[in-house]
Formats: C-alpha cells, structure tokens, sequence
C-alpha cells in the first residue's frame, strides 16, 4: 500500500467513526452536521485523486485526525458557495420561465400605441415590440446557421417557433413581406399570405412605422421566400391530426 492510499485509508476510518457517533445523534443533531458529513466525504475522494508528495502524505500522517484538520481548515475559508448556490436557483428559474413561454408563447400584442395608452396595456405593447424584434434577429440568425449558399436545411422553423411561437414568426415574416413591395421574387402566393395577416399602422414621432423596426429582415428575399413556404408547410403540417398507423 503507498502512502497515499495509507492516508485515504486513515480518513475512511476516521469517517466512519464520525459516521457511527452522527448516527447514534438525534435528528436535529445529524441535520445540523450533514453539511459538514458532505463535505468530508468530498474531501477523502479528492485526497484520493491527488497526486501528493511523498513529504505532503508523510505530514498529513503524522495527524491523529487529518480528515477532521482539513475540515477545519476548509471551514474557515471564504468561497463563493453560496454565489453559485443562487446562481443555480436563478438558472433554474429561467429554464423553466423559458419552457414555460415555449409551451404558452405570449401573444402579439395587435393594437396601436395610441389604444394601448389609453387602455393602461402600454406594457404589454412594448413587450410584444421589442419581442418581434428578437424574433426578427433569430430569423436572421436561424437563417444564416442553415443556409449552406445553395439551400436553406431543415431546423430553422423549428429553431424559431421553439423560442417565439409560430403566431409571433408569422408576423414578423408577413410584415417583412409587406415592406418589401412590388420585390417580385417573393411569390404571389407567399405576398397573398402576408397580406392576410393584418398589420398595426403605427408611427411613431419621427413618422416612421413601427413595425419597420421588427420586419427590417437582412435576409435576401429568394431566403425569406423560401422560408416563408418552409413556414407555411410546418403550419399545415401541425395543423393536420396524427393519423393512427393502420393495423396489418
């Protein structure tokens, strides 16, 4: 047995010592010291990994209780635990804020500034606004990842719906379409498609159009064509039921 692994032995022994005392406690007591039970039984497995010296071993050796010394050492040291610990719990929170809007994606928010002023939702206009406008560069980014120069590859409707829902794309795409009039390579179909979704005339004071800012795509417009039909057909596709696999 090398010294090391004679220094890991002597700390399981000690732990398990500590083990039998922490168990025989009462349940307050075995709560109040759990922490510090984690933290030994992570102290053994990193001495087990370590690749010590020879003189470092021979010095923790000479300690009747080196686990407990380490311990003590580590306790009185400043980390960032507790950082990390509330990092985790707002990851956690996000990722599930993020799931939940993948599942209830929030609605466009279809009325003027003016309506939405009068009516106390001036909120919820600048929300909807300024998430169009992230739809529009996730667009533009989902485009570019999967645009190889000669075709657009699968994924990039799914890439977008996931984050802003399928109403939000469409109208960010339809509004694209609009202000690109008389561009003849956008197809007839595809021009009839975005007239049909109604858009909100809103200027702002300068006397621009607002939704100028979220439909100013920098995709060519053969991309947004063609991903406008990828667009349409994932609608259709999602709308039709699942047919049952017949029996043989």
């Amino acid at each position: 047995m090398t010294l090391q692994e004679q220094l890991c032995e002597k700390m399981r022994v000690e732990q398990s010592a500590y083990c039998l005392w922490l168990t025989a406690q009462p349940p307050e007591e075995i709560l109040h010291h759990a922490y510090e039970y984690s933290v030994r039984e992570d102290i053994i497995l990193a001495t087990e990994e370590m690749n010590l010296t020879p003189a470092q071993v021979r010095a923790l050796l000479k300690s009747p209780a080196p686990l407990a010394d380490v311990y003590k050492d580590f306790s009185k040291l400043e980390t960032d635990y507790m950082s990390i610990v509330a990092q985790c719990v707002e990851d956690r929170a996000d990722d599930l804020l993020k799931k939940e809007q993948q599942q209830n994606p929030p609605k466009v928010y279809r009325q003027s500034v003016t309506y939405a002023r009068e009516h106390g939702e001036l909120q919820q206009y600048h929300a909807s606004c300024h998430l169009n406008e992230r739809c529009r560069d996730e667009i533009d980014a989902a485009l570019a990842q999967r645009f190889d120069g000669m075709r657009l590859g699968a994924g990039a409707v799914e890439q977008v719906v996931a984050e802003y829902g399928l109403e939000r794309t469409k109208y960010v795409l339809a509004a694209a379409i609009q202000t690109r009039d008389g561009d003849g390579r956008i197809s007839r179909t595809n021009r009839e498609w975005a007239d049909s979704i109604r858009m909100i005339k809103d200027m702002d004071r300068r006397g621009f159009d607002r939704s100028c800012y979220y439909a100013d795509l920098q995709a060519h417009t053969c991309l947004l064509d063609g991903f406008v039909n990828q667009v349409r057909k994932f609608e259709k596709a999602k709308a039709q039921p699942a047919q049952d696999t017949p029996e043989r």
